[in-house]
């Protein structure tokens, strides 16, 4: 498994986009954030999202099961959302500086664990096939969807049990070439190459540096201009 994350466009002064994941015997997880572009606080919120919510991650991941699920979703949101509060309160800053989406994602004993606020995908694959199982609303203007900031949390949550050998994580930037949205539906042709390169047997830096020559490039750049994160992991249950 691997991930990496992209500026949007040559002359931005800082990436909106964070990420991290950590892989256990027993599993993985990991959060996908992404500051909303018209937040003056965006970098650091995102970055602060995912630091915050490996944290909670880690401390949930031993008491995880189907049960207890929803009850952890709950948990983590409430402790990010008043942390971007108490950000706020302590800079002086409106809330809205610090708007920021939010996915968690957790993979325990062959079930995918999955907490969504904003937009943002995820892709599974089951033998060459490829599902859309999460896909964040969208408005009519650019960054328009939630925020951890709102004052009513949209959330949308998922467990996954069925078997699966590939999973990919996005933000809303690459979901212009991955994802086509009017049929909710994944895009093979922009999936199947990950899912056959991580078929070789790459190791994580491999991954990584596949995904910022792929992010970085000038095809891509000229189909979206907005920053970039993608999580991709294989064999789950084969």
């Amino acid at each position: 498994m691997g991930a990496e994350s992209a500026i949007g466009y040559p002359h931005k002064l800082a990436l909106e986009d964070a990420y991290a994941y950590h892989q256990r015997r027993d599993g993985f997880y990991g959060v996908i954030a992404d500051g909303a572009g018209s937040a003056k606080q965006a970098s650091f919120a995102a970055q602060w999202v995912v630091k915050e919510g490996m944290d909670l991650l880690e401390d949930s991941f031993q008491g995880l099961s189907s049960a207890s699920f929803s009850k952890i979703a709950t948990h983590c949101l409430e402790n990010l959302q008043q942390g971007l509060r108490l950000e706020a309160k302590i800079s002086g800053l409106p809330l809205d500086d610090y708007g920021c989406t939010v996915l968690l994602f957790l993979m325990k004993k062959g079930a995918l664990f999955l907490v969504q606020v904003g937009d943002g995908f995820v892709v599974t694959g089951w033998k060459g096939s490829y599902m859309l199982k999460l896909l964040g609303p969208k408005g009519q203007h650019v960054n328009e969807t939630n925020f951890l900031t709102d004052s009513t949390l949209k959330v949308q949550t998922l467990v996954i049990e069925e078997p699966l050998d590939f999973l990919a994580i996005g933000t809303d930037g690459l979901e212009s070439v991955g994802i086509e949205r009017k049929e909710k539906r994944a895009f093979e042709g922009f999936f199947k190459p990950f899912d056959t390169y991580l078929a070789s047997g790459p190791t994580s830096d491999d991954i990584q540096n596949e995904l910022r020559a792929f992010l970085t490039s000038p095809a891509l750049l000229e189909r979206s201009r907005d920053d970039k994160t993608l999580f991709i992991a294989k064999a789950l249950d084969a």
